[in-house]
């Protein structure tokens, strides 16, 4: 059954009073109950599930002007949420009568969605304040809203502070958010209080790579439709080419199909693949129609969503072209590519963007390659509504995969201090790690060092990557589906991985505004791994539904253990002189570490369950 930290015990974590394995020990056992972020108490007002950000380490700038534009979306505690687990547990157990029954939109909102009269108070109390364009979302999991800085104050009790942060001016809500206390419990988070950017998780090839990278393709674009007929002939120009590897080469979308062992499997032409994205992303789909064209692809049918305020012109991040191509690339082919897209990359912006996701409830799988540090969601209030989205997702057969991070076992944000570690590095909680890639809901993808064999391009071995994000998570805890030898912890991640080193390992051969640029990063591996496991849905007429209970029960059946058999072996014998094992569709990893944690046999806080093997997810799959 699902369990969550108390209150006191989440509130000393983030103070850093409190040791983190003493943190763990504290939960509750019944109904999922999710504590709020710290907050005090005020006479006729109620905690709404925001806390107040520190600024103390980026500088206090003052109020905001009073006739600041905001916009805020309200998150509702759902109705019936004790019987989360019990319906997640029916939809993916084999033999249950649900099983893979999965809810439609209208189903979830009858069972799950807030209580209409509780939906209707908020709205209701929001236009009262003044606030205008009051929406509430289908799902009745959102309210929407408009004001300025004077307005939203005053309706959540809030003081909001200018910063510069990131070399831009930025704004936070340096006093908790409060609602009226008939509305108490009714309201699990208020976003848009702040506009902190949620982080991308790429990293840019070295620049001796990059000239690696322009040799490479430019020989190899005026013969690549040449060896379409006649086979591909590898040729490793990686940084690394000795002993018959090749590593630190940028590997086309095509080659990594070959990396990860794509014999000419099914693609993924029947399943709707999507991206979240934030900002401007002008000039992408060119960029994925060259690469289409250099890998021999078809050009498949794309959608932009826009939400929150519409397009933002400009060229965007280099992330959104990786994640495009990675994923469409991997896959071979899509029924079509969705490209959510929101004009502000904080949690009110993604929020909503999610939102927006399981509403619709036309893409099965999606990539979201940015994150931060999950004390950061927590107190801001976007864990808990983010929660529920993703839960949405699973119990409708929704998969979304997220980078586990580029900053190891680490992970800071000044505006909610953390303990530093006994070398200075701030370490956050139990090493720290990153949201929404901690949601129990959420597929996490690590990193990883892959180096494939300098004749052919093939698979050769793999290593967790030193920097990819991995841990236990301070606030989320685990599901029945993640059996593990740390199962009466919390949630642990990542739980899948794969390539994500552009300079040691293979990183992948991106086209950014129409020209070659080596990127890597844990950005690299959720698109894969998503892309990878569109094939799967495809092969499966999209029956399979969430991929984090699919990935677990799989590994589960190939290593013996797992809900059906109440046992915990996840421990294969590893071939001798090899870093990795190979069980069934997954290549365990047995080497390399990020910091605090290191790959083990079975599962393991730096690479999960291991990598993917398309062939052998596609033909062993759930045996």
């Amino acid at each position: 059954m699902r369990r969550f930290l108390a209150a006191a015990a989440a509130a000393a974590v983030i103070s850093g009073s409190t040791a983190a394995q003493a943190a763990v020990q504290v939960r509750h056992l019944g109904a999922p109950v999710r504590a709020l972020a710290p907050t005090v108490s005020v006479s006729g007002w109620a905690p709404s599930g925001t806390g107040a950000l520190s600024v103390a380490k980026v500088g206090d700038m003052g109020a905001v002007p009073a006739t600041m534009p905001m916009h805020i979306a309200v998150g509702l505690a759902m109705q019936n949420a004790s019987a989360e687990a019990a319906t997640l547990k029916a939809l993916y157990t084999p033999g249950s009568p649900q099983y893979r029954q999965f809810l439609t939109p209208a189903q979830f909102t009858a069972e799950f969605g807030a209580n209409p009269a509780t939906a209707n108070a908020v709205a209701s109390y929001l236009a009262s304040a003044g606030l205008t364009n009051v929406t509430i979302a289908p799902n009745r999991l959102l309210v929407t809203a408009d004001g300025n800085a004077s307005t939203v104050s005053a309706a959540f009790q809030t003081n909001i502070h200018a910063v510069e942060y990131g070399g831009a001016a930025r704004y936070v809500n340096v006093t908790p958010a409060m609602v009226p206390a008939q509305l108490a419990g009714a309201v699990v988070g208020v976003l848009g209080l702040n506009n902190i950017p949620q982080q991308t998780n790429h990293v840019i090839a070295s620049s001796a790579a990059q000239h690696k990278l322009r040799t490479r393709s430019v020989r190899s674009l005026s013969r690549r439709f040449a060896e379409a007929s006649t086979g591909s002939t590898f040729s490793c120009t990686g940084l690394i080419s000795a002993g018959g590897v090749c590593g630190g080469m940028e590997l086309t979308p095509t080659e990594l199909r070959v990396a990860y062992n794509d014999r000419g499997n099914p693609t993924a032409s029947n399943t709707n693949v999507g991206i979240f994205t934030f900002l401007g992303i002008d000039g992408i789909i060119n960029d994925l129609r060259i690469m289409e064209y250099r890998n021999g692809l078809r050009q498949v049918p794309v959608n932009v969503v826009y939400v929150n305020g519409g397009r933002t012109p400009g060229v965007g991040d280099p992330e959104w072209d990786l994640d495009t191509q990675a994923s469409t690339g991997i896959a071979g082919d899509v029924n079509s590519l969705t490209i959510f897209n929101t004009a502000d990359g904080s949690d009110w912006g993604t929020t909503v963007m999610y939102n927006k996701w399981v509403t619709d409830d036309k893409v099965q799988v999606t990539s979201a390659s940015y994150g931060e540090c999950e004390a950061f969601a927590y107190v801001d209030g976007a864990m808990h509504p983010d929660d529920q989205i993703f839960f949405e997702g699973a119990v409708q057969g929704q998969s979304i995969f997220n980078s586990s991070g580029d900053t190891g076992s680490s992970c800071y944000n000044p505006f909610v201090p953390l303990p530093v570690s006994p070398n200075g590095t701030p370490e956050g909680v139990q090493g720290g790690v990153q949201y929404p890639t901690s949601s129990p809901f959420v597929v996490s993808v690590g990193g990883t060092d892959l180096l494939v064999n300098a004749a052919d391009g093939t698979y050769n071995t793999e290593t967790g990557w030193q920097t990819g994000g991995g841990g236990m998570s301070a606030f989320e805890v685990f599901f029945e589906y993640q059996l593990t030898p740390y199962s009466q912890l919390n949630r642990m991640v990542p739980d899948i991985s794969m390539t994500a080193d552009p300079n040691v390992g293979d990183g992948m051969d991106t086209i950014v505004a129409g020209s070659d640029l080596g990127v890597g990063g844990t950005s690299l591996s959720s698109p894969l791994a998503a892309g990878v496991f569109a094939r799967l849905l495809s092969r499966h007429n999209n029956q399979l539904g969430n991929a984090l209970q699919d990935f677990y029960f799989s590994y589960g059946a190939w290593g013996g253990w797992g809900p059906t058999t109440g046992t915990q072996n996840l421990f294969p014998i590893p071939t001798p002189g090899t870093t990795y094992t190979q069980v069934g569709g997954f290549k365990d990893l047995l080497a390399g570490d990020n910091g605090l944690f290191s790959c083990l046999p079975g599962y393991d806080m730096v690479t999960g369950l291991g990598s993917l093997d398309i062939n052998g997810q596609i033909v062993g799959w759930g045996s």
